[in-house]
């Protein structure tokens, strides 16, 4: 194809395809400029004939201080691991041995402080027994999770957070079991023991909602089990 331009009154060419690209896309022509090639009846835009192209803007310059983009986000915003705290330490220490050395102390103690209640209220026995067995069954679970995650071992994120999912589910069952063993007791009993479950139950909410966001969020977590 060879084409001729009209530009500022004056006709130029003939061109071929591959240079009146090479024009358009330096700008020395614009699309809306006419043209004509053999077997056209009249001039047409210029851009009919040849699609307009312009070459990419020059690349912006090398900014040394720059951070380095991903994506389209620079790296400044992401989190690096490697950066910040890491290792058992801060709140993750704290969390190791409340499951290891708190929880079981202050179970224990709770523990023999309910034997004096159905001491004193045999009828309640059946269900401090429900109460108490399925708590302790649940910190036992707990310290070997502690273990497990004091030692960092590399699926020890995973445990923690089905561990923290199965305690929640389980006492909120062994609640319900309890109170329906107390439901026989006449409604003072009942009452107090539905109380007792309530503040108990919100207790087990707020626990569970504080740790699942903090193994979830947490930088010194992120950092020290990086692989979960």
């Amino acid at each position: 194809m060879r084409i001729h331009i009209g530009k500022d009154g004056t006709q130029s060419g003939p061109f071929t395809r591959e240079q009146v690209q090479a024009m358009l896309a330096t700008g020395e022509l614009r699309g809306d400029e006419l043209a004509w090639t053999d077997g056209q009846a009249d001039w047409v835009p210029l851009s009919t004939l040849v699609p307009v192209t312009r070459a990419s803007a020059d690349p912006a310059p090398y900014n040394p201080y720059a951070p380095p983009v991903i994506g389209g986000v620079p790296l400044t915003s992401i989190h690096q691991p490697g950066t910040g705290p890491s290792g058992i330490g801060g709140w993750l220490l704290f969390y190791c041995i409340a499951l290891t050395i708190l929880s079981p102390l202050l179970s224990l103690a709770q523990a023999v402080g309910t034997v004096g209640v159905w001491e004193k209220v045999p009828a309640l026995r059946n269900a401090l027994l429900v109460e108490t067995g399925g708590v302790l069954l649940l910190v036992a679970c707990g310290v070997v999770v502690g273990i497990l995650l004091w030692m960092r071992h590399p699926h020890a994120l995973k445990i923690v957070k089905a561990f923290l999912i199965v305690r929640l589910c389980s006492f909120i069952v062994i609640e319900v079991v309890a109170l329906l063993l107390m439901q026989d007791l006449g409604p003072k009993v009942f009452e107090a023991g539905i109380g007792g479950g309530v503040g108990a139950t919100i207790r087990e909410v707020a626990y569970f909602l504080i740790w699942w966001f903090y193994f979830k969020k947490s930088v010194r977590v992120a950092n020290t089990f990086p692989s979960a």
